[in-house]
């Protein structure tokens, strides 16, 4: 994942705190980066119809609906954000070990139900969700009532999504490759 999703998100609970339009320069202003790196972010939640744009003196960005029926998926559906992701895995499809001939289909079905997991979680908050919270709560910690056992200040963050049933099945791992022979034991 790269920091466009969290630029997104934090532009759309500027625009709905805002409830108004505007331009990137305002947001980049809020969210501390460049006009440019705001229009990149902001190009594919237009896309996606998340949000108006507008050019000229008068123009911006404005959301496209209201902030309560925009989710976090929404969000990192169109930004096309991915909360886990690798590189590289082990192993090769055309090895004769069934471990090594395996293990990246594996591995590559874990870190899909991770990441269906993470949309899951999402699709519960919205964008005025977060807009609320911070207008009511501040910056979502809280002093904990002990500190660590080390004597440090420890924070408990508190943002709770709103609270549904989770789903009752968890989304399949991927099958590992089938080989015309059987591969060896290694």
């Amino acid at each position: 994942m790269n920091g466009d999703y969290s630029l997104a998100v934090h532009a759309l609970v500027y625009l709905d705190h805002r409830a108004t339009n505007l331009p990137s320069q305002i947001l980049a202003d809020n969210i501390c980066t460049n006009a440019a790196r705001v229009r990149k972010a902001m190009r594919p939640l237009a896309a996606a119809g998340l949000v108006f744009t507008k050019e000229g003196p008068e123009g911006g960005y404005a959301l496209a609906k209201p902030a309560e029926a925009i989710t976090l998926r929404d969000v990192a559906e169109a930004a096309g954000a991915t909360f886990v992701d690798v590189n590289w895995t082990p192993g090769d499809i055309h090895e004769d070990c069934l471990v090594s001939s395996s293990m990246g289909a594996v591995m590559d079905g874990i870190y899909a139900s991770l990441n269906e997991s993470c949309l899951t979680q999402l699709e519960r908050i919205t964008v005025h969700d977060i807009t609320s919270w911070i207008f009511n709560h501040g910056d979502g910690q809280k002093p904990a009532a002990e500190p660590a056992p080390d004597g440090t200040p420890t924070t408990d963050t508190i943002f709770t999504p709103p609270t549904t049933t989770p789903p009752t099945t968890t989304p399949p791992i991927a099958t590992p490759p089938t080989t015309a022979t059987p591969p060896t034991a290694a």
